[in-house]
């Protein structure tokens, strides 16, 4: 074993697990819980600042360090790691940079949350992109009814002014907060049920097993807007945000392949909790 690579460890608990592989030697032990992992100080290893970062960013992902928790110190990460002060920031500052955490005068440096990220290149349910993003989804309140479409409804949904349309609203979130409301028209034609319970999942595996139609197979294209409004205060009651909060309003049109539309939704998302990235191919 190398000298400089002893010089990075050091003893806080007796939980020690040694790999010998060739002439590597990898060295993970546990401190209050935390995996921690010796730098690698051979010559073709990352600078010790990455690797410190992605120790840090790794413990922000197992929630060692949690929303709103204060970040140990530059000095307590300098005795932990063995490196110089400025190593540490420079890692720190990375983190700072992609938004996982903020440093603020008087109190140290904040884990933030991040926002939820969707990335759009096809249809994709709600339950699936937080899925995607490890999460769980939530709906927290279904309301079902029969309207009357009015001429805005009409024309976005492919029926006549005064047609019955079936009106679905949903509000979705994770178990800590809510994220979006979603105020969904389906012609009744579509012959969908109106049991409310079936709508607490996936709206489009609700959709698949009653009247068949496959997002990924049947639907020919999806129709997008975004745009920025503030939240009034049906939209702040019911995503529990302040008067005036920025929302995401995205408008949405779904068509089958027989060219008939299917769906006519609009989303507010929260702009502090949802972002969206568009891929153009």
């Amino acid at each position: 074993m190398n000298d400089s690579f002893v010089d990075n460890y050091y003893f806080q608990e007796t939980h020690l697990l040694i790999r010998i592989d060739c002439d590597i030697i990898d060295i993970t032990f546990k401190v209050k819980g935390m995996d921690i992992i010796m730098l690698d100080n051979t010559k073709d290893a990352l600078p010790l600042y990455l690797q410190i970062k992605m120790i840090i960013k790794k413990r922000l992902d197992d929630k060692v360090y949690e929303v709103g928790d204060i970040l140990p110190s530059e000095l307590e990460f300098q005795d932990e790691f063995k490196v110089s002060r400025i190593t540490v920031r420079n890692a720190i500052n990375e983190l700072v940079h992609e938004g996982y955490l903020q440093r603020t005068r008087g109190k140290g440096t904040i884990v933030l949350f991040r926002k939820l990220n969707e990335k759009i290149s096809s249809a994709r349910s709600f339950t699936q992109e937080m899925a995607d993003l490890g999460l769980c989804a939530v709906t927290r309140d279904v309301k079902i009814s029969i309207t009357k479409a009015d001429s805005f409804i009409a024309e976005h949904l492919g029926i006549n002014t005064g047609d019955y349309a079936l009106h679905i609203e949903r509000i979705r979130g994770v178990e800590e907060y809510p994220i979006g409301y979603f105020d969904s028209y389906f012609s009744i034609e579509r012959n969908l049920p109106i049991d409310k319970d079936l709508y607490y999942g996936s709206l489009y595996e609700t959709i698949k097993n009653h009247i068949g139609i496959d997002w990924m197979v049947d639907i020919s294209r999806f129709t997008d807007k975004f745009e920025s409004i503030e939240a009034d205060s049906i939209l702040a009651e019911r995503l529990d945000v302040k008067n005036g909060a920025p929302i995401l309003k995205r408008t949405s049109q779904t068509v089958d392949k027989d060219g008939v539309i299917l769906e006519f939704t609009i989303c507010y998302y929260r702009a502090d909790k949802y972002s969206c990235t568009i891929t153009y191919q």
